[in-house]
């Protein structure tokens, strides 16, 4: 199922992901132990479209993580989430910044960038809702805050 981060059309990227979150939400990370590192080593690629297909059965993946109730599963969730948020922030943050340089060069790549970028958004959004018991008191969070609204900034200046 990971292995197909190639697809070319988006529908059935979409339910690619969709699944492979439902199978995650049952067999991670006991069954399934390579599925995160597998799908960060894919965001990491140079590839557009493998490096898209990721963050989105990450976002996907990380939607389905975030939903399971039972106590070990929201500490699971936790410790996942200190483990990986820096590095979903700093991927949001070059996604963003490359946005903008795509836009004041008027690149056709920026609404491809831009997906990247919410898709990164959105994990980051999960991570902080369900990853942290108290997300207004980690430094990582007020960071990421602080650097939306500076990238809001930036973004409203550039039209």
């Amino acid at each position: 199922m990971i292995c197909s981060l190639n697809e070319p059309i988006n529908q059935i990227a979409t339910q690619l992901a969709v699944l492979v979150s439902k199978v995650a939400r049952l067999d991670y990370p006991q069954f399934w132990p390579e599925l995160l590192p597998s799908i960060l080593e894919a965001v990491k690629k140079d590839e557009e479209i493998v490096q898209h297909r990721a963050l989105l059965v990450f976002n996907h993946v990380t939607k389905s993580l975030a939903s399971k109730r039972l106590a070990g599963d929201r500490r699971h969730f936790q410790e996942l989430t200190a483990n990986i948020f820096n590095f979903v922030l700093n991927l949001w943050n070059t996604h963003t910044q490359q946005f903008c340089v795509q836009v004041v060069e008027g690149s056709c790549l920026a609404l491809q960038i831009l997906d990247k970028a919410l898709l990164s958004l959105k994990v980051i959004r999960k991570l902080v809702v369900h990853g942290f018991k108290e997300p207004h008191k980690e430094n990582d969070v007020v960071l990421f805050l602080t650097v939306v609204f500076d990238r809001m900034k930036t973004t409203l200046e550039l039209s």
